[in-house]
């Protein structure tokens, strides 16, 4: 499964979290690493920008449209993405299955307190889980030593999925770069969602989810980082809604 080209000319997907599950579920029966990212609207300019972050995206299996956003964006370009499917949504969704198979997480990422607090909610939600390593990276940019000592880490852990919450599109790249040394069978970069399924950042309420407003919660939360990341890839927004109307106006087209 290659993330769809849509007409906004972003490779995000569109499938359902039904079809991604059975997809997942398929790749966990391999050996070979394959990778699930993210793509939110903060997101745009670095894709459009950073050469790295844009090959991490385009040889991902999946990526999955956290924001309202792009889901949005992909009507406007007669091109509709199905549904909304964030990160912290798939990690929470899909436990439930892994609980029910008895799977084993690795989780790489964030501090040594939010994993902890991640490793005991999955025992008392998803009791069927086995979290059989949890690796806090150390701050700042690593050496390949590191990256050595990361990869041999987690591909110790003999884990199912190793689910990867550091920062975009660091975590991309980082994917991308040692999955050729990964012998976990599915790798999910899923951002933020380490510190939201921890409780260690509130998410947005439900209503605010469902009306497509999470962004300006996050925003309000985190001013300084936030702001500046959705004003970045305003631009770029504006240049790809510009560039659909002029290849299909009025056209519609089927998801």
């Amino acid at each position: 499964m290659k993330p769809d080209c849509r007409g906004m000319g972003l490779p995000i997907s569109s499938c359902n979290f039904s079809t991604l599950k059975t997809n997942m579920l398929e790749w966990i029966r391999k050996r070979r690493c394959h990778t699930v990212m993210t793509m939110s609207f903060p997101m745009l300019a670095p894709y459009q920008q950073d050469a790295d972050y844009h090959d991490a995206i385009d040889h991902s299996e999946v990526v999955l449209p956290d924001g309202m956003a792009v889901v949005w964006m992909s009507r406007w370009c007669g091109d509709p993405i199905r549904e909304r499917l964030s990160g912290p949504d798939f990690f929470e969704l899909f436990s439930q299955t892994a609980s029910m198979y008895q799977m084993r997480y690795c989780l790489l990422g964030s501090t040594p307190e939010v994993l902890k607090a991640m490793r005991l909610r999955l025992l008392n939600e998803y009791p069927g889980i086995t979290v059989s390593a949890s690796i806090s990276p150390p701050f700042g940019d690593w050496e390949e030593q590191v990256d050595r000592e990361l990869v041999t880490a987690v591909n110790n852990s003999h884990a199912d999925i190793l689910w990867v919450g550091i920062t975009a599109p660091r975590q991309e790249v980082w994917l991308h770069r040692q999955r050729n040394q990964l012998t976990v069978p599915v790798a999910v970069a899923i951002g933020a969602a380490f510190d939201f399924f921890a409780g260690t950042k509130k998410r947005a309420p439900n209503w605010m989810r469902r009306c497509g407003m999470e962004w300006l919660y996050r925003i309000m939360q985190e001013p300084l980082r936030m702001l500046p990341r959705y004003l970045r890839s305003l631009p770029t927004a504006v240049k790809i809604l510009i560039s659909c109307r002029r290849s299909f106006p009025g056209q519609k087209r089927e998801p």
